[in-house]
């Protein structure tokens, strides 16, 4: 299974959300959309900046995915969706107002927002990192859970939403990956430039407490102390 972004609206004027599935030798398995492909974007929403950057498959065939759309002029915002094992959009996932999406309100004057990790939780709830810039605050990071339906679950974070910032005193900092341990706690993991003073740009690492409960914590924040 892949998605992305597929070019509607002309070369270079916006895409929507694209994904298809594969047979095992590669070609496109038709009893996916009828084709083995679809293209589609919230139609409650004129949004012509639209793609796909992560994606989750359920043991149902379900396919979640976190995205990009438009948020404002010159603005692209967080954006979750649900497809069945058919490639239809599930209703029964998000907003009732944008059946099939969920476009959390975090962050609404970030110039940019880009999902970083996704991740399904056994009990169908979904884990997201995401990357921002806000004009003129630095970029750093937030992380996200939903319920299995797709709403911000209240019992993480502060109404559902982490946002961390790795480097207080830097310049940004950023996640890339995100990962479940077998107990069930989050780590995620990226990069900060942790002083204003200096170039380097380090590992950094963040682990969340009790990812089952509502009092999730910050663990570690990359490392302390000279640069080996």
């Amino acid at each position: 299974i892949v998605g992305g972004g597929y070019e509607v609206y002309g070369s270079g004027m916006g895409s929507d959300f694209a994904i298809a599935r594969l047979d095992a030798d590669g070609a496109f398995d038709t009893s996916f959309a009828g084709s083995g492909w679809t293209v589609f974007h919230d139609k409650t929403e004129s949004s012509t900046s639209n793609r796909v950057n992560k994606l989750a498959v359920a043991a149902d065939g379900s396919i979640a995915f976190a995205g990009y759309h438009t948020a404002g002029e010159n603005m692209t915002g967080l954006i979750l969706g649900r497809l069945g094992a058919d490639g239809a959009i599930d209703a029964g996932f998000g907003d009732a107002t944008t059946p099939g999406f969920l476009a959390p309100p975090v962050l609404p004057t970030a110039q940019s927002v880009n999902a970083t990790g996704l991740l399904l939780q056994d009990d169908g709830k979904l884990l997201v990192s995401a990357g921002y810039f806000a004009f003129p605050d630095r970029q750093t990071f937030f992380a996200l859970r939903t319920t299995a339906d797709g709403q911000l679950d209240a019992g993480f974070g502060t109404a559902g939403v982490l946002q961390a910032d790795l480097a207080p005193d830097g310049s940004y900092s950023e996640s890339s990956a995100m990962t479940l341990q077998p107990d069930g706690r989050i780590v995620l993991a990226g990069r900060s430039m942790r002083s204003t003073e200096s170039p380097i740009v380090e590992f950094a690492a963040t682990r969340l407490l009790n990812a089952s409960g509502p009092d999730d914590r910050i663990f570690g924040d990359g490392f302390d102390g000279p640069a080996p």
